[in-house]
């Protein structure tokens, strides 16, 4: 009887102030009733003051789904992220978090640097590649944009996508026709088999 779980739940987490019991009461409550927002809440404050900051962060991603405000929405799926990187040490787990974050916003350029970084950290040069693209689309500033390209330019030499590479570098000489990374990125392809004659044509005046 999901009244009773309440009753029950509640005299835990107050007047018998029993964490362990009031941690129990509350799951079997949830389970009862999935995305009551009572026992979420209940659940994130206990977990919060406690030492499981992964049952935290998996709560917090309870909590985000049925939130209506995006805003909201975001921001929960953030702190997730945050908490999963800085506590638990998961960076898949703080990556996958975040790419939720995008979904609902995907014009926020800070979660896009945040899955630029998380997913440096975890070796996973073809999902930051997908990132900086992304970013460099929603970047209205030249030199800023440029910036990114370069990044981009770079890591798709890295992973062996020598005319992608270029492309990215093309761009950027366009943008900025002095930018010393695009130079020394197109540079460093003549020699290439597939690319160098792109690069060779991409640094000529």
């Amino acid at each position: 009887d999901v009244d009773l779980l309440r009753e029950l739940a509640r005299l835990y987490d107050g007047p018998v102030a029993d964490n362990a019991k009031a941690l129990a009461a509350w799951k079997r409550l949830l389970e009862a009733k999935d995305g009551d927002e009572e026992a979420l809440a209940a659940l994130e404050r206990l977990h919060g003051a406690g030492e499981d900051p992964r049952a935290l962060a998996e709560i917090l991603l309870s909590r985000a789904e049925p939130a209506t405000d995006d805003d909201a929405k975001v921001a929960i799926f953030k702190r997730a992220s945050a908490i999963y990187e800085e506590l638990v040490e998961d960076m898949v787990e703080a990556a996958a978090a975040m790419e939720r974050a995008r979904q609902v916003a995907p014009s926020d350029r800070n979660a896009l640097h945040e899955l630029e970084r998380l997913y440096d950290r975890i070796g996973d040069d073809a999902k930051v590649a997908d990132v900086l693209a992304a970013d460099a689309e929603l970047v209205e500033e030249t030199a800023a944009r440029a910036d990114v390209l370069a990044k981009l330019g770079r890591v798709n030499n890295k992973l062996g996508r020598e005319e992608q590479a270029v492309a990215a570098y093309a761009e950027v000489a366009r943008l900025v026709p002095d930018h010393n990374l695009a130079k020394a990125g197109l540079e460093g392809l003549l020699d290439s088999d597939e690319a160098g004659l792109s690069a060779a044509s991409a640094l000529e005046p």
